[in-house]
């Protein structure tokens, strides 16, 4: 559900800012000027229906950071930070708690992957139970 996408996205991006506030952040696919740059993207959905209307959201997520060329930004401090910073992404509505972290490095591309689970309800507000009137009485 793009709702629960958007805004863990945007609880990411909260995270990098605090980590890289000197380093511009940019959602989904790399643009042409990707040197300095933080990339998020989602890199695989997957919805699974439960009971009634419970769903559940499974994601995987890619942050990626494209290394300067004068840059030293060292791959294990990234991976540390990274590590520590995202157990868990606080949002307005909810807390997600992180799994699967693993990271990469490929050729001055820095990349984090980890997995979220969103848990919801699908609510129909176009069907309304009209009043219950009691039948009879208890024996």
């Amino acid at each position: 559900m793009t709702l629960y996408t958007n805004i863990i996205l945007k609880g990411i991006a909260k995270k990098i800012k605090k980590l890289y506030p000197d380093k511009k952040i940019e959602v989904d696919a790399a643009a042409s000027k990707a040197l300095g740059k933080i990339f998020v993207m989602v890199i695989n959905s997957e919805t699974k229906y439960g009971l009634g209307s419970m769903r559940q959201l499974n994601l995987t997520f890619d942050v990626s950071y494209v290394c300067e060329e004068t840059e030293n930004m060292n791959y294990n401090d990234w991976l540390k930070n990274m590590y520590s910073e995202f157990e868990i992404i606080e949002t307005d509505s909810a807390n997600y708690r992180t799994k699967n972290s693993r990271g990469e490095n490929s050729e001055g591309i820095y990349h984090f992957i980890f997995d979220v689970t969103a848990r919801y309800l699908i609510t129909d507000d176009s069907v309304k139970m009209a009043a219950l009137k009691q039948k009879g009485g208890s024996k």
